[in-house]
């Protein structure tokens, strides 16, 4: 019987020891799961990193954007590491992963824009100050027009530094006043226009830089929806795991019940290391919250059959206060609006992003709502050491929900509020103007690149021809080829698609088509062309061998090819574009600067840029017969044109009267309405004008 016992005692031993081992195992295995978690949470980590310094780039007069493009490789590191993790296989995150990769792609190409635009904002707007200075000092005694220059850049100032539209009719009619008064010193005159131009470059970038700034935050949203999708299948598995061991847990503890006690020690521990793990990934460490991750656990588990509002909180300009105040005193701010937050609304608060809070309130009467905002704003206002403000956009939950539709909701709720100065709480309707303005902002661009694609596959895009004007030999010299795309029995013009088509990366196979077609109408007719390209053409390496290889095919003579490129195009990555030029011009092909004198870098590298032509931008045409200062300008642009052995065009030449100015001021080549319309065919008769 003893021995009975004791071979008893060893049999349950080996059982504990069996069990021990497998909890040990299935620890060591939770806990990897865990670590691969927080891993991929460290990607919403540094990508809530990049949503902060892309925020500090319009409104700092000096950014390091080694910051950002570190935090990207960074990004792009640890994506790489977790793909490659065998956890990826094992808890299905294979295709979440490439959606992360192809959002943050996306979200990767806007910050490049965003950067490219700001740069060009402080480049001119860092030389404003300058320009004042200097037309001061040059003797300005004019009132108005020294009235004119200073609102000019505090107007400019609220733009970049603030991002608030002052008065553009303030801006405009300041700029007129300065445009218009003409100085006796001609050193003062050149300051002056000087200060014009570099004004309106400035106020342009930033109408550009808003929307791009917009599309950002949409991108870097869905980069976040991206990753938590990633860990709630991470999570899912985890219950996967639970379920299969539980009934095999079940009997093997019905028959170590004479070692509960033992194992019951080695449960508490592992599952109080579990309990911690899981309020790490639930629990926002600063502030004690819950974070985003519980709040999208707790949407569906409490609030899903329950009607409910949730109001979404941000405070206004964070960024600033930790710009200004350092980092400790933005953990201040963030403590105590969380403790505010969870006063008011304990149990149903949630900290989602650096500055953004989440509040659940079961009361459907907007009055109360209301008012629940009223305190936090006056407790802010009354006991907050340091002062600042909140917005909020507020949404009716009821039934069954989408997650990402809510999120949608709610942040353009917040968009509204922030559209309308900030301090302001706004319930998500459809008829709002600037919920209106986020729908479409977020939209557009998706139906914009969807009939790009369509259009690339059914082959509706046409090329119509403009002719180009000799004035010295009095004949059409060639055609400018322009780009329409058809829809029905619609035209719809570049303006309308291209830039989607170079936000979506098609702008590639947009610039083959047109090629392609160009090189097949030259073929037929025999007339010189001249075609347009991107600025991201100038970068795409194989567009080069393509030229090439159809001009071969299409037996082309390289001579009477043009190539047309923006001068901003080409100073932004001037050694590109140079090379690019270059390559080309080996094989015989011309090129020219076209939208000339509206850059910020013009005549620095007119002489270094290998081009045959330099077309005069439009603006500067259309009302050159009513204006002696203008027809002085284009005279003096001419002149710098043909003292760097390049040839003059004309654009936007739309009368005899203003033919005849161009002539005389010595103009090689015009085009415009006056000239010819563009044509769907090449008739390549010689019009007497």
């Amino acid at each position: 019987m003893i021995r009975f016992i004791k071979i008893l005692v060893i049999a349950v031993f080996i059982l504990f020891l069996a069990i021990y081992l497998h909890k040990v195992m299935e620890y060591e295995k939770v806990t990897k799961i865990f670590g691969y978690e927080e891993r991929i949470g460290v990607l919403a980590d540094i990508n809530h990193y990049i949503s902060d310094e892309v925020d500090k780039i319009v409104g700092n007069r000096y950014v390091n954007y080694d910051y950002i493009i570190d935090d990207i490789k960074r990004f792009q590191e640890e994506l790489k590491k977790i793909s490659k993790n065998e956890l990826a296989l094992k808890t299905s995150i294979v295709e979440e992963l490439k959606k992360i990769k192809k959002s943050f792609d996306e979200e990767r190409i806007i910050i490049e824009k965003i950067i490219q635009e700001s740069a060009v904002v402080k480049s001119s707007f860092l030389y404003l100050p300058y320009l004042e200075k200097e037309i001061m000092l040059n003797g300005l005694s004019d009132k108005k027009i020294v009235d004119a220059v200073h609102e000019t850049i505090e107007l400019l100032s609220y733009q970049v530094f603030l991002r608030e539209r002052g008065s553009n009719k303030k801006f405009y009619e300041s700029l007129a006043s300065i445009k218009e008064f003409t100085p006796q010193d001609e050193k003062l005159a050149k300051l002056l226009r000087y200060f014009y131009v570099h004004s309106i470059l400035v106020n342009d970038s930033m109408e550009r830089l808003t929307p791009l700034l917009e599309e950002f935050k949409h991108k870097n949203m869905i980069v976040n929806l991206n990753i938590e999708n990633a860990k709630n299948r991470i999570v899912d598995y985890e219950v996967n795991v639970k379920r299969d061991n539980l009934l095999f847990e079940g009997v093997l503890h019905s028959v170590l019940f004479i070692f509960a006690g033992t194992i019951f020690f080695f449960i508490y521990k592992e599952q109080k290391a579990e309990n911690e793990l899981k309020r790490m990934a639930e629990y926002d460490y600063l502030t004690g919250l819950p974070n985003r991750y519980r709040l999208l656990k707790d949407l569906k588990r409490k609030y899903e059959d329950k009607k409910v509002h949730i109001i979404k909180f941000d405070i206004d300009n964070f960024a600033h206060i930790n710009e200004k105040f350092g980092s400790v005193i933005g953990d201040v701010v963030l403590k105590f609006f969380a403790s505010l937050l969870e006063k008011e609304c304990p149990g149903h608060s949630y900290r989602v992003t650096s500055d953004e809070f989440v509040a659940i309130c079961e009361n459907p009467n907007r009055e109360e709502i209301i008012s629940f905002f009223r305190r936090l704003t006056s407790t802010i206002k009354n006991r907050s050491p340091y002062y600042f403000t909140i917005s909020a956009g507020a949404f009716w939950l009821e039934g069954k929900f989408d997650n990402e539709k809510v999120i949608y909701y709610l942040h353009s709720a917040l968009y509204s509020a922030k559209k309308r100065g900030g301090d302001k709480l706004v319930f998500y309707e459809e008829g709002d103007f600037y919920i209106k303005e986020y729908s479409y902002l977020s939209h557009i661009g998706t139906e914009i690149k969807k009939e790009i694609e369509e259009s690339i596959k059914e082959d509706r895009f046409v090329l119509c021809y403009q002719p180009i004007w000799s004035l010295k030999e009095k004949r059409v010299k060639k055609y400018e080829v322009l780009l329409r795309m058809q829809k029905g029995s619609s035209i719809i013009y570049p303006a309308e698609f291209i830039e989607f088509a170079e936000r979506f990366n098609l702008i590639g196979k947009v610039t083959r088509i047109v090629i392609d077609k160009a090189f097949k109408a030259y073929k037929e007719t025999g007339a010189p062309l001249s075609i347009n390209l991107s600025g991201l053409d100038l970068v795409d390496e194989s567009l080069i061998s393509y030229i090439i290889r159809m001009s071969k095919k299409h037996d082309i003579d390289n001579s009477q090819i043009t190539f047309e490129v923006t001068e901003t195009a080409v100073v932004e990555d001037f050694e590109r574009g140079k090379k690019f030029i270059t390559d080309l011009k080996k094989e015989g092909f011309r090129f020219a600067i076209d939208d000339f004198g509206v850059g910020y870098s013009s005549l620095k590298y007119l002489h270094e840029i290998p081009v045959d032509y330099i077309k005069i931008d439009g603006s500067f045409i259309k009302d050159i017969k009513n204006s002696e200062k203008m027809q002085e300008f284009v005279k003096n642009i001419h002149y710098i044109i043909k003292s760097s052995g390049k040839l003059s065009i004309a654009e936007f030449v739309e009368d005899s009267q203003t033919l005849a100015i161009l002539e005389r001021i010595g103009i090689d080549y015009v085009q415009g309405y006056f000239i010819g319309m563009p044509a769907m065919q090449i008739d390549g008769a010689n019009k007497n004008l």
